[in-house]
């Protein structure tokens, strides 16, 4: 879960689900399950916060220059965050993907390090107990726990390229 945070990818809901079928099988115990998946997701996120924290200035503006963000973008994104951080920061726990790189703007914009901490903890516990969870009450079901999340998984890429392909259109529009 540690290295879920820090490379995407990774699917916690695959992980965290099979953990919970492993429960009943007798392999762990549901507790020990949700405390160390719970722990490695904190501790991912508070090394990617702690990235975003130690980037200078300097750093910070490359980066987005690297990424083509604009000034005004930023400005907005900053005023945004500063408005709705510290519920993106436990929102976002149970969004693939963008659980693990909330991280780096709330370390960029040097969220306060006490409720990043909280509202990622309680989210991250949230998360990974309804996971380990469902793995366990499917049991011997796992194949179909696997096959919602990865339609879920999929709905929420699919919702994320449209708001982009949306937000492309709206721009290139406004440029006319």
């Amino acid at each position: 879960m540690f290295l879920e945070n820090l490379i995407p990818p990774i699917p916690s809901e695959i992980i965290l689900t099979f953990s919970g079928y492993l429960v009943t099988l007798g392999y762990f115990e549901i507790q020990a399950v949700i405390v160390v998946s719970t722990l490695g997701s904190f501790l991912g996120s508070i090394c990617l916060y702690a990235l975003g924290y130690l980037l200078s200035p300097i750093k910070q503006v490359k980066l987005f220059k690297l990424l083509h963000i604009q000034d005004k973008h930023i400005i907005k994104c900053q005023e945004w965050f500063e408005n709705h951080g510290k519920k993106a920061v436990f929102l976002t726990r149970f969004v693939p993907v963008v659980r693990s790189l909330v991280s780096l703007p709330a370390g960029m914009m040097a969220m306060p390090l006490l409720p990043f901490c909280l509202y990622t903890m309680v989210g991250t516990l949230l998360w990974n107990t309804i996971l380990v969870s469902a793995g366990v009450l499917l049991g011997e079901n796992f194949d179909r726990v696997q096959l919602i999340i990865e339609e879920y998984k999929t709905l929420v890429i699919i919702g994320i390229v449209l708001y982009i392909v949306y937000r492309w259109f709206k721009k290139r529009k406004m440029q006319h």
